[in-house]
């Protein structure tokens, strides 16, 4: 089948991503070519993110985008497509209007293209007599056949890229590495679910072509767009402020589960005639979603389980970290079998991009998915209730426990939440950024500065004292460095380490005069990652 990209409905934000992708393609256009990679989560708007671009900003019929979804499949129905979508694209850049069938496009495009199609029936050629390190090699240079006849350059996006290691083909990433070498004319756009897989390829079997791709991390929206992406998905319906906060927590910005949680919360808000939405409803939604068996959510999860834990061990492996036994220590004397065997289990899950180490640590990238683990597949195999009704009303119940949980610790102070987490620390090992860290045993922790927008606290550790500043807001670099340097001069001599915690952020001066002063910076990705990993709620700022 041909692959032709369509736009999403109701794509929304990644605004920085296209801008970044039109930056792009314009320098390709002028002669420079800077191929890319990105890598995220599956369901992170990747394939979403692509589609748009190609049809709302490659618009020079000059330019054939040539979008391709790798499969797991043989190499050549992979072919097939790939030759399909370029005769496909060409024709459409001249004003043909082309159909979706192989064969009809060999055969419109011969007279136009003759040396093209020579080129591609030699391929099909090598397809018959089984020569597909041949025909593969062969169609990498298929681009740049198209250049010299037609005078078009390709941009190719390889949706799940990482997906080529299924072709059965002798290096393939070898092949491609030397042809894209010498293929100026050619831009590639890649993507991956599996972050840890294409970037082991970028830089080991594409080693020498590493620089040649700017790799990028598509992660989910931030707190703000989250925000604005829940209010637009439900303009005719009223949220209370702390109950949105709480969609923006519980999905972790992934803008596939939002869509669906909120498509849910508005179906259930029109079939009771209802405006605003509650606790209740929002339950209702996720019950529905995560904790029926035939709920979309659910069931997607029971697939990626299935997929990456093998064994009921493996299974109670990712329960566990779930539950907060993030460690091996934690882990061999909660499940009780060898450590050995357990670090078997989690090397594959790191591997398949389902946990991630820290330090000592090992933790979920996708919250929900951890949320799923620890709230309905435990539940439902280690309850006592095996009546479906029953256990889904309790869920309801728990849930709505949850969302009070979350607005209390969303609610109180930012310095309250980092001297809670501080009373976690166990001389632990973090890594932060790419830095390993130890965080030692606090036996006190005093708030002694705050003036609004800065503020500092003492923690002590044995003979050793800790500064914590804490910066909420902004105003200027003037009065940013003036209240660092009073902190500093009230504590001269006690403080053996310091630490700024960037609430929100600085300028370029305020964050080099803190450098200058033997700080380590934590932004607050940092500081909720280890808010993550330590199982407390994120800062939503």
């Amino acid at each position: 089948m041909i692959n032709i990209s369509s736009v999403p409905k109701n794509f929304f934000g990644r605004e920085k991503e296209l801008t970044f992708l039109v930056k792009r393609v314009n320098s390709f256009r002028k002669g420079y070519r800077q191929n890319i990679a990105f890598v995220g989560q599956p369901l992170s708007g990747k394939t979403s993110l692509l589609n748009y671009f190609i049809q709302q900003y490659i618009n020079s019929p000059d330019i054939l985008p040539i979008y391709i979804e790798m499969q797991k499949e043989d190499f050549k129905s992979f072919a097939e497509r790939f030759i399909g979508t370029l005769l496909y694209e060409y024709l459409k850049s001249i004003g043909k209007s082309p159909v979706q069938n192989f064969q009809v496009l060999i055969n419109e495009t011969r007279i136009l293209l003759p040396n093209t199609i020579s080129y591609i029936e030699k391929i099909c050629k090598d397809f018959e007599s089984r020569n597909q390190n041949d025909a593969y090699n062969a169609l990498l240079q298929l681009p740049s056949e198209i250049k010299k006849e037609a005078n078009k350059r390709c941009i190719i996006f390889l949706d799940e890229f990482h997906n080529l290691l299924y072709f059965n083909l002798k290096s393939p990433f070898t092949s491609f590495g030397k042809v894209m070498m010498v293929q100026r004319d050619t831009m590639y756009v890649i993507t991956s679910s599996e972050k840890s897989t294409v970037q082991k390829i970028l830089s080991e079997k594409l080693s020498l072509l590493f620089g040649n791709f700017e790799v990028i991390e598509l992660k989910g929206f931030d707190f703000k767009t989250s925000e604005q992406f829940i209010e637009n998905r439900l303009k005719d319906l009223f949220l209370e402020n702390n109950l949105k906060k709480f969609l923006v927590y519980f999905t972790d910005g992934n803008p596939f589960y939002s869509d669906i949680i909120l498509a849910k919360i508005k179906g259930i808000c029109f079939s009771k005639n209802l405006k605003v939405v509650d606790e209740q409803i929002v339950a209702e939604a996720i019950e529905d979603l995560l904790f029926n068996p035939k709920g979309n959510i659910n069931q997607y999860f029971q697939f990626l389980l299935e997929a990456t834990a093998k064994s009921q061990t493996a299974k109670n492996v990712l329960i566990k970290i779930s539950k907060g036994n993030n460690t091996v220590t934690k882990l061999r004397l909660s499940l009780g079998i060898p450590q050995s065997k357990i670090m078997q289990h989690i090397q594959l899950f790191l591997d398949a991009d389902i946990i991630e180490k820290n330090g000592v640590f090992f933790y979920f990238k996708d919250l929900l998915f951890e949320f799923w683990l620890r709230a309905i597949l435990y539940k439902r195999e280690s309850g006592l209730i095996s009546n479906i009704f029953d256990k889904a009303k309790e869920f309801q119940l728990e849930f709505g426990c949850f969302i009070d949980h979350f607005y209390h610790e969303n609610n109180i102070s930012n310095e309250e939440k980092i001297k809670k987490l501080m009373a976690l620390f166990q001389n632990e090992i973090v890594e932060i950024n790419e830095k390993r860290r130890i965080l030692p045993k606090f036996e006190k922790y005093i708030v002694e500065f705050d003036d609004g927008n800065i503020s500092a606290i003492i923690a002590k550790s044995g003979t050793k004292n800790w500064l914590w500043i804490i910066n909420k807001h902004f105003q200027s670099e003037q009065h940013f460095c003036e209240a660092i340097n009073n902190i500093c001069k009230k504590f001269p001599t006690l403080t053996t380490r310091r630490i700024l915690v960037l609430i929100n952020g600085i300028d370029i001066n305020s964050l080099l005069f803190t450098k200058e002063k033997n700080f380590w910076i934590w932004k607050l990705k940092d500081l909720n990652r280890i808010l993550h990993i330590y199982n407390n709620i994120k800062i939503l700022d």
